[in-house]
């Protein structure tokens, strides 16, 4: 079962507030806090979790960079 977790930033003290769907969104923080975004339930190749908004590296066969791509959560799926 994909765990629902979400995480938002805090700009003044610029750190990652991380949240699940049980647990009630941080408020109070000093600064605001961004748009909330949704954990895929995805990780990427050293086991981080992937969240909407995140950007992540494209590679051809051979290994090389060929560009970035955002996570993008649209019509009920991420992409």
């Amino acid at each position: 079962m994909k765990e629902i977790k979400f995480r938002a930033y805090a700009q003044f003290d610029k750190t990652w507030h991380y949240w699940d769907v049980y647990g009630e969104y941080p408020e109070g923080i000093y600064g605001g806090l961004s748009e909330p975004q949704q954990y895929t339930g995805l990780k990427d190749k050293n086991g981080k979790e992937i969240y909407e908004g995140d950007y992540l590296w494209s590679k051809d066969s051979h290994g090389v960079n060929v560009g970035t791509n955002i996570v993008m959560f649209q019509d009920g799926c991420f992409f």
